[in-house]
């Protein structure tokens, strides 16, 4: 199961996901990324939350480079979901430490 939350804020449309991302859930994703830059055009920067997934197959894979190709910014504040951004070759953003 995954959730799927998704904002537009100005400039940005933001994704933010939760769960396994797997089978007909990467498909969904999929399709909500080409409604929103149909609806939003491709001038706007898409930014996907990956912090809270907890699996990942190949499907999910796929759709997560397909977005990359389109340009998407990639949030990765966990091990778990930075091991996973390395594991599929995303670029994505850590959390910077504070003393």
């Amino acid at each position: 199961m995954l959730r799927i939350s998704a904002q537009f804020l100005g400039e940005v449309i933001s994704i933010k996901l939760e769960g396994r991302l797997a089978d007909q859930w990467a498909e969904e994703l999929q399709k909500l990324a080409v409604r929103a830059l149909g609806t939003h055009g491709r001038g706007v920067r898409l930014d996907v939350n990956l912090t809270e997934v907890t699996y990942i197959d190949h499907s999910g894979e796929d759709v997560l480079r397909w977005l990359s190709k389109l340009g998407a910014h990639f949030i990765a504040n966990s091990t778990s979901s930075q091991w996973l951004c390395e594991r599929v070759g995303l670029t994505h953003d850590t959390p910077v430490a504070r003393s």
